[in-house]
């Protein structure tokens, strides 16, 4: 991101740089598996990070394949084909959600979907807002983690819309085609900790 010339903005980026004893600006993760970020995302919808994480839990040990590493027991990410046929009948969440979590996985088992960020990000977001259950807050979400758009931002997300409707000094435009630099300074700022996708 580039520094921005002013603002709240401005301030958090020095901060941030200080804290983190460089002056290399803000970095954050693109996750390598964009089918797991995308049904976690799905998952955390309206529910804290720890019920998220459960959630996720529960899909990977009951859907997803076994396998014995130094003699334990090991569970991989259910594959798309799978997802689309199950019931999901042991997992945690709404209907809703569910029949998102089937709809999105056999778009991607067909190869309808593709994620991955070498590609017309716009063109997947509205793809993906075209499946019921998938909203903006989950399509920016994915933009970020799964597409490592620079610009997308979650507007809808909670903290985000409350420091909107209170930040006066944000100017957020002069920042554009980095939101998503600027969305990670401002949760990091609200939280100590780094917010962390859950695989």
């Amino acid at each position: 991101i580039p520094a921005p010339r002013a603002g709240t903005l401005r301030n958090l980026f020095v901060r941030h740089n200080s804290a983190a004893g460089n002056g290399n600006g803000v970095a954050y993760t693109v996750m390598v598996n964009g089918v797991a970020t995308a049904i976690t995302v799905i998952l955390g919808q309206l529910v804290s990070g720890g019920q998220a994480r459960k959630l996720t839990a529960q899909l990977v040990e009951r859907y997803g394949e076994t396998h014995s590493l130094n003699g334990k027991v090991v569970y991989s990410f259910p594959v798309p084909s799978r997802l689309a046929k199950a019931n999901l009948s042991s997992l945690s969440t709404t209907k809703k959600r569910k029949e998102t979590i089937r709809l999105l996985s056999a778009k991607i088992a067909s190869g309808e979907i593709i994620l991955n960020p070498h590609q017309d990000v716009l063109n997947l977001k509205k793809q993906l807002f075209q499946i019921p259950g998938i909203g903006p807050w989950t399509v920016e979400y994915i933009g970020m983690r799964c597409l490592g758009d620079p610009d997308s931002f979650p507007s809808s997300d909670l903290i985000l819309r409350r420091i909107l409707k209170t930040e006066t000094n944000l100017r957020l435009n002069e920042v554009k085609p980095w939101r998503s630099y600027a969305a990670y300074l401002l949760w990091e700022n609200e939280d100590p900790q780094p917010k962390k996708a859950v695989q």
